[in-house]
């Protein structure tokens, strides 16, 4: 939704070349589009329609940004002529087949060309304070098996190890890893009551959960709404804390360097 890039300019991490974000989520694309000008605006900077998207100009900022409602693979597959500097991917290699994907990305590069793959879930949720600690540990276990479970195109997808496998992952691929390191959510309350948006990121974490696991054959419908129930009243009562462990990885594209089978 254009997020990341507002946070590379609000950082002072990107202030000129181009940017081009993709989604295959069509509503997430054009809510980027229609946030962009009065983001821009609160940031001081000219945000003028471009052919293939805006121009954002300001005393230190002249950046050419679009964003396409394009599949990852089809871009992959069809990367035109490489030069891109950095590619981010936040949030997203669990959601597809990262050995396959990896080494087309280097397609997209320049030699050294950065990639920078953030909160990959690393196989941990923990929910404190434990209500029954087996109906716990089986609604956890099961909403991991869902991820590993989870195929896109028909191929399985990084899965809930996503974190600890991509090291390797990126090596046979042709990525030199230059920097790894946890970037786990901790959401806890603070004097009574969450300090930020929290409680709504609990509440959908919560969503994910019931939206994945209902009807589940493992699990007795009655006691799984019961436990959505009760972590909901300790969100309200401000008292649930959540733990999440994910890792990040910073690495240049080598591919000389890559641990491919000889």
């Amino acid at each position: 939704m254009g997020t990341m890039l507002h946070r590379l300019v609000e950082w002072g991490a990107l202030k000129r070349g181009t940017y081009q974000g993709i989604d295959s989520d069509t509503e997430s694309i054009q809510t980027a589009l229609q946030n962009l000008p009065a983001w821009a605006d609160g940031q001081g900077l000219a945000c003028l329609a471009a052919p293939d998207g805006f121009d954002l100009s300001g005393q230190e900022v002249q950046l050419r940004v679009s964003f396409q409602t394009r599949e990852v693979g089809e871009v992959a597959a069809n990367p035109g002529e490489p030069g891109y500097d950095l590619l981010l991917a936040n949030a997203f290699l669990d959601l597809v087949n990262p050995a396959s994907l990896l080494q087309q990305w280097g397609k997209w590069m320049q030699p050294g060309g950065l990639g920078y793959f953030t909160i990959n879930f690393d196989g941990v949720t923990v929910f404190e304070p434990q209500l029954d600690p087996g109906l716990d540990e089986k609604i956890i276990e099961l909403y991991h098996r869902s991820m590993d479970d989870r195929q896109a195109d028909g191929q399985p997808t990084g899965g809930s190890r996503t974190g600890r496998r991509l090291y390797h992952q990126l090596r046979d691929a042709g990525w030199k890893v230059l920097a790894a390191g946890a970037s786990d959510w901790v959401l806890y309350p603070v004097g009574g009551s969450y300090p930020a948006d929290e409680a709504y990121f609990l509440e959908h974490i919560l969503h994910f959960f019931e939206e994945t696991l209902a009807g589940h054959a493992e699990l007795e419908p009655v006691a799984f709404q019961g436990w959505l129930t009760a972590r909901r009243r300790q969100i309200h009562g401000a008292s649930l804390f959540l733990v999440v462990h994910q890792l990040d990885y910073l690495a240049c594209w080598s591919p000389d360097d890559a641990h491919l089978p000889k």
